[in-house]
């Protein structure tokens, strides 16, 4: 009989240790939403995250959408984005916005990104977009950009022991690398780059088409102009990028995110996961006898001139290859957050010692 109390007694207490263990995880539990509001899309993600191990434990929805917020400012005449186009588009952030609450999001922050800083009414339209989401809309400076970008992608393909990792991120309107020195006590090294789809694709209309991109979107069909348009942008990234990324060892992991490395030249290079200058330059040959239509999706006008200013830059840098993962600044913020959390915590905890 005691020896049967003393096994009902045993599973007793492991029954209530997993009751314990389950509440404890699901206090750890939360839901929460994320949008990036970039120049050329704006990117929405939902996720469980986990406030104790501190990392994203599920992600519920995610969906993309082609925003222009680039190109609709870099035509106006007076360095605004345009009222009509900023009417044009509250309704479907709203829409997102509602699908993001259905897939369970308790709250959404949004981050508005490169264009924002450089328009005029900048901040009163991500006011509007605030109003239409229900939820906060914070502009990021260019270092933040990189640095939540390189811990989105960190956290999806961690560092290999001795490897040395540059994420590299490109949009519609800037272009970031950043990369962790093998020197740990340096700190992050940060590129903080002006050239990006929107604006290199109006650099080939205006400067090799000679026509003028405001009222010329498109430079497609691109035709032979394919290969002056690679020249452009390796003779840029030779000007304008720093010597700490120009000497980097060949050795050095390249690691491309965001709507061109990952998205733009990927699909059209049709690798799986890491390309060469050798893919792109393939995919040049074909793509540019293709006009918009011919060419197919939301992002027809860049996709050719991506994949010239990608080639351009990896030229200039002697890059082997770029392997590519898919992160977002959305999934950044939520990681940043988490360990923004743990540092306000103890930094109260550090107040009531002393």
């Amino acid at each position: 009989m005691k020896k049967i109390l003393s096994v009902c007694s045993a599973k007793l207490f492991l029954f209530f240790l997993f009751l314990s263990t389950q509440s404890f995880a699901s206090d750890c539990l939360v839901t929460q939403g994320a949008l990036d509001i970039g120049s050329g899309s704006t990117k929405s993600v939902v996720a469980i995250v986990d406030t104790c191990q501190k990392k994203i434990h599920k992600v519920l929805f995610e969906e993309n959408m082609a925003v222009p917020f680039s190109e609709a400012h870099e035509t106006s005449a007076d360095q605004k984005i345009p009222e009509a186009f900023v009417k044009a588009q509250l309704p479907r952030m709203k829409e997102l916005s509602q699908k993001m609450r259905q897939h369970g999001a308790v709250s959404i922050h949004a981050l508005a990104t490169s264009v924002f800083r450089r328009a005029k009414n900048g901040e009163d339209v991500m006011k509007k977009i605030s109003e239409a989401i229900s939820g906060p809309v914070q502009m990021i400076s260019q270092e933040d950009e990189a640095r939540l970008g390189y811990w989105s992608a960190l956290a999806q393909r961690p560092p290999r022991q001795g490897e040395q990792v540059v994420v590299w991120d490109i949009g519609g309107g800037s272009m970031q690398m950043i990369t962790q020195p093998k020197a740990a006590e340096t700190g992050l090294t940060i590129y903080q780059g002006e050239l990006a789809a929107v604006n290199f694709k109006n650099r080939v209309i205006n400067e090799l088409q000679k026509k003028d991109a405001k009222t010329q979107n498109s430079p497609n069909p691109l035709g032979a102009q394919w290969t002056d348009a690679v020249k452009l942008s390796e003779t840029y990234a030779s000007a304008h990028v720093p010597s700490e990324f120009q000497k980097l060892s060949r050795q050095v992991t390249w690691i491309g995110i965001g709507g061109v490395l990952y998205n733009s030249v990927r699909e059209q290079t049709k690798v799986k996961n890491t390309y060469q200058v050798k893919d792109l330059q393939k995919a040049l040959k074909k793509r540019a006898k293709l006009n918009d239509q011919q060419l197919g999706g939301d992002y027809a006008a860049t996709d050719v001139t991506n994949l010239a200013l990608v080639a351009g830059f990896m030229q200039a840098l002697k890059i082997k290859k770029v392997e590519t993962v898919k992160a977002s600044l959305a999934q950044g913020w939520l990681l940043f957050q988490l360990d923004e959390q743990d540092d306000k915590q103890s930094n109260e905890n550090t107040e009531k010692k002393n």
